[in-house]
């Protein structure tokens, strides 16, 4: 790519407002001592270069002084990796070492790193145990974060290739058919065989992901290449989750939009924003991009390229082609269930077999509460006057210190060991709650969530 140079400045772009990629205002913003790099992995804190953002769509790029992280040492300098960031860590999957530009074994790295950059001491930790490839080796990957499922969320590894040793020492592209994911707490791999219509092999893709409102998470797959000699894709694949179902968008085709070495970001509440790439068979061609600044617009729950950004845009809602799977049949591999059942509603119990305890819905326990409340509410009012009436016609008698309806008082030290009841009159009736009452319907919170995260995003890779 001899035509293509280094940009050496950052952009950012306000989302709160909407825009046309032809005229929408970048921000520059001078990255100055930080090197410029490539294929590079963006994480939340680096032991390098990082970026602070003000919160008005600018920031500062600096230097980080502390070195001396454990673990760093240890690390093999690369590039090509997959990328994920955790609330907790960023992690950094295969990629290609840099000590020598001869294609083989010892140029694939096997295993991952994980930076623990919210522990108290920060610091680097390498894993051997890298299931995504019969190799153990990956590159040109997408690393995707889903925080729906499992204790703190999953890692799934998409697309890429391996180094197959067995094919004559070539680099072969990764299937989809079976999704390999790690739990980031206990480190445990497991994979999953998928259903519907799975991608075909290719390396260099995008991905975004959303929640459905139907405790579903959905991950979009957009463009890649298979081989240098093929063209690239312009496809934008779906894969449902807890389903594991792929679905092909059908999407009306679009002239330019097949590329790769493509990023893309989801923006607002359901539009993925996909930023440069190139077509792999044209090479270093200088023709325009047929997307203003290389800024592309995809609507999520439509599947439509759009010409424009909706900072108003509504609610994002899985797209009715993903609709269809049924949960009850997806065949789970070992131990995938349970991950995924961690963070689900519970399920409802069938008509024909129903547990011993039923448990109340939310708001069923209101109307309980409610009533109860009320219940409680006359016979307190009840007790009240029944008192008063007595006290009244003991005034009026002027009892002996000695009558029966005399209550003892407790000594000032001690609790009466008497309880001394007071009841409704014999004849009322009962008063009982509705079976169905509307007030007292369920109202469930949404349980998809949009994460908006502005926390620092750091820069490290190959350098140019």
């Amino acid at each position: 790519m001899s035509n293509l140079s280094h940009n050496t400045d950052t952009y950012s772009i306000d989302l709160s407002k909407s825009w046309r990629p032809a005229n929408v205002t970048l921000r520059k913003i001078p990255k100055e001592a930080a090197p410029n790099t490539w294929r590079q992995a963006y994480f939340l804190d680096s032991s390098s270069s990082r970026f602070a953002a003000d919160g008005d769509g600018g920031g500062l790029w600096s230097t980080e002084t502390a070195l001396g992280y454990d673990g760093l040492a240890d690390i093999q300098r690369s590039h090509g990796g997959a990328v994920a960031n955790t609330p907790d860590g960023g992690f950094y999957f295969g990629g290609l070492r840099e000590d020598t530009d001869k294609a083989g074994p010892n140029r694939f790295i096997s295993g991952y790193m994980q930076f623990n950059f919210k522990a108290e001491n920060k610091s680097w930790v390498t894993y051997n145990d890298s299931r995504y490839s019969p190799s153990r080796t990956l590159y040109a990957a997408s690393a995707h974060y889903v925080p729906n499922f499992a204790s703190k969320g999953l890692i799934l590894i998409l697309g890429g290739s391996e180094y197959d040793s067995a094919s004559g020492d070539r680099v072969q592209p990764l299937s989809m058919e079976t999704i390999w994911f790690l739990d980031p707490v206990t480190h445990e791999w497991h994979s999953q065989k998928t259903s519907g219509d799975p991608p075909p092999r290719r390396r260099w893709p995008c991905t975004v992901g959303a929640p459905g409102a139907n405790h579903t998470y959905e991950i979009f797959l957009y463009g890649g290449n298979n081989l240098n000699t093929e063209p690239s894709f312009s496809e934008v694949y779906i894969l449902s989750l807890p389903g594991f179902v792929w679905k092909r968008a059908d999407s009306p085709p679009r002239n330019g939009t097949a590329r790769t070495f493509a990023t893309c970001a989801r923006a607002g509440k359901r539009q993925m924003i996909t930023v440069g790439g190139i077509d792999i068979l044209e090479g270093d061609s200088l023709s325009a991009d047929v997307f203003p600044k290389g800024l592309g617009i995809f609507d999520l729950t439509e599947l439509r390229w759009k010409d424009e950004y909706d900072a108003g845009a509504a609610e994002y809602d899985s797209p009715q082609v993903i609709k269809s799977w049924n949960l009850a049949k997806v065949r789970y591999d070992a131990g995938v269930e349970a991950l995924f059942s961690q963070n689900q509603p519970p399920s409802k119990p069938s008509s024909t077999s129903e547990p011993k305890e039923k448990p109340l819905l939310a708001g069923v326990i209101a109307g309980v509460v409610v009533g109860s409340v009320s219940l409680v509410a006359l016979a307190i009012a009840a007790a009240f006057f029944l008192r008063r009436q007595r006290k009244l016609r003991t005034q009026d008698a002027s009892p002996a210190p000695n009558e029966r309806d005399e209550v003892p008082k407790p000594s000032p030290t001690e609790l009466s060991t008497t309880s001394y009841v007071s009841e409704l009159p014999v004849k009322q009736q009962n008063t009982e709650l509705s079976g169905h009452d509307a007030r007292y319907d369920t109202v469930e919170l949404d349980a998809s969530t949009t994460l908006q995260d502005s926390r620092k995003h750091s820069i490290a890779g190959r350098e140019a």
